[in-house]
């Protein structure tokens, strides 16, 4: 699974999404996360039933759970991989 990518110039987030095949997560996510990481805006602008809104906690919840369960796949693979020879 691990590949090498040549980059001669510096990526957005979007093209770099685009690049290692992730561009329909980053399309659905990204908003929401910039939100989280640059909330100023969103804090001043938003009441705050939305800002604590059960809808935005479970989002986290299950992308957290999905980064998660991939990280322990690639980590088994590895763990394996380097353990079989």
């Amino acid at each position: 699974m691990s590949k090498n990518y040549k980059i001669s110039k510096q990526l957005n987030t979007k093209d770099l999404a685009n690049k290692v095949g992730l561009i329909k997560e980053y399309e659905a996510f990204f908003k929401l996360y910039s939100k989280f990481i640059h909330p100023t805006s969103f804090l001043i602008n938003s009441n705050p039933d939305t800002i604590h809104s059960l809808q935005f906690k479970n989002i986290f919840l299950m992308q957290f759970q999905d980064y998660l369960f991939d990280l322990e796949t690639r980590l088994r693979a590895f763990y394996i991989s380097k353990h079989e020879k």
